[in-house]
């Protein structure tokens, strides 16, 4: 079982990770927010099918790492996910894309704080990615 703290191994938070879901379907938000109550180290403290929610939640629930689906309506390749990580610069941030853009947007990303997973990945490559991201992230008041 995982039992790294919110502020990495060894740190002296043992409080969960903090985690918004971002996905135009809501039944993936729904799906990743029944999957993630069964991990004691991760808490969702919000879902988003919208741009202006996603913006709204980030602000209000204050998450360590997002979880972003990078096909949202009304945005292009990476906008969201940099308009939140302006906004909630402590939050870690997660992108879920497919296949053929992977390697196309490694190079787009900055900061050791953003990771990329495959919408094919199985679900452990999600939930190690979320520790592993949030585990580096900058954290609030450091």
């Amino acid at each position: 079982m995982y039992n790294e703290s919110v502020n990495g191994a060894g740190g002296s938070s043992s409080r969960p990770i903090r985690v918004l879901l971002v996905n135009d379907t809501p039944a993936v938000v729904e799906t990743l927010r029944w999957r993630l109550r069964f991990e004691p180290d991760l808490r969702v403290v919000g879902g988003a099918t919208q741009r202006e929610k996603a913006l709204t939640l980030a602000l209000a629930e204050e998450p360590d790492v997002i979880v972003l689906d990078l096909g949202m309506p009304g945005t292009s390749d990476l906008s969201l996910a940099r308009e939140l990580s302006r906004l909630r610069p402590q939050s870690a941030m997660v992108i879920l894309s497919a296949d053929g853009y992977l390697d196309r947007l490694q190079s787009a990303l900055d900061g050791d704080h953003w990771a990329l997973v495959s919408k094919y990945d199985p679900v452990p490559v999600l939930l190690a990615t979320i520790r592993a991201t949030a585990a580096r992230a900058p954290r609030d008041g450091a």
